[in-house]
């Protein structure tokens, strides 16, 4: 209503056209791909991985056709942070299932598109959402990789009507809520909209908060501790979702306990071997704390 100085109006017709252009001029897979930084480990890896991961490959092209042996290639090709090369062991397991091949599987196929790609949902992962959305309208990971396309190009509307009400409907534990909470105060503000986001689920409760804020430090930090072994033990005993694991390790690095964060990272990862989109947002947190992804 006001303006900004120095800025030239900006109608909407015009700002659709400008989102427009940006949709189509988005580069493609190989592009992005050549642009994107190398986040492949090159240490601290364990050198019978290696050599198993070379088993792996070798197997592989051996036997193309082979869908668990595609299926482990992707997923631990993703671990090393060989994104590329997870795509092609993902687009050969698509091809191979052919029309066997799930709404799960083109999500997934569009999600390590866009991880290979730096973050940029191509239009190659855009036509594997469309596929996985085709099979399935409700498909999470597919509904929350489409609305980052659209706020990728300045469409923020779209991306609140994807995003709003899979922030609502859950499950908590899904992959895709914590990144939904913590962005869609900044879409729905981009859009116009006038949007609250709901309170949050656990944590502790307030008589905790405050009792915290009046202990002196060495017992705040006691008091800490003990919530984190208690989090750690339930996990070990009873497991839990990829947003407990990814509280646990980041506490842990915030505690300065870096070897175990990176211990108990490693374990998420294997507890959720196959759940590919568990798997990416495990790695997102680790690169977040600080660890080897």
């Amino acid at each position: 209503r006001i303006g900004a100085p120095g800025y030239p109006d900006l109608p909407l017709a015009e700002r659709l056209a400008m989102s427009q252009a940006a949709m189509e001029n988005r580069p493609s897979q190989a592009e992005a791909e050549a642009a994107a930084p190398d986040r492949r480990l090159t240490e601290g890896v364990d050198p019978s991985f290696l050599t198993l991961m070379d088993q792996l490959r070798q197997a592989v092209a051996d036997r193309p056709g082979d869908l668990r042996g595609l299926e482990l290639l992707a997923s631990n090709e993703a671990r090393l942070g060989n994104y590329p090369a997870a795509r092609a062991a993902m687009e050969q397991l698509v091809a191979a299932k052919a029309d066997a091949a799930t709404a799960e599987d083109f999500a997934a196929l569009a999600e390590i598109r866009v991880l290979a790609a730096g973050g940029i949902v191509t239009p190659e992962a855009e036509e594997a959402l469309i596929r996985a959305l085709t099979l399935d309208p409700k498909n999470g990971t597919a509904r929350f990789y489409s609305g980052l396309m659209f706020a990728q190009v300045g469409r923020h509307d779209q991306t609140f009507q994807l995003w709003e009400p899979l922030l609502r409907e859950g499950p908590p534990d899904a992959p895709w809520i914590a990144p939904i909470r913590d962005g869609i105060e900044d879409v729905a503000w981009r859009a116009g909209l006038e949007y609250t986001l709901p309170e949050t689920l656990a944590g502790p409760d307030a008589g905790a908060v405050a009792a915290a804020a009046d202990m002196a430090p060495e017992d705040r930090q006691a008091m800490i501790e003990g919530m984190v072994a208690q989090l750690g033990e339930r996990l070990a005993n009873e497991g839990g979702t990829p947003e407990e694991w990814a509280q646990l390790v980041s506490s842990l690095a915030v505690l300065g306990r870096t070897e175990e964060a990176q211990t108990i990272y490693n374990e998420a990862l294997a507890k959720f071997e196959g759940q590919r989109a568990s798997q990416s947002f495990l790695r997102e947190q680790a690169l977040n704390a600080g660890l080897t992804p």
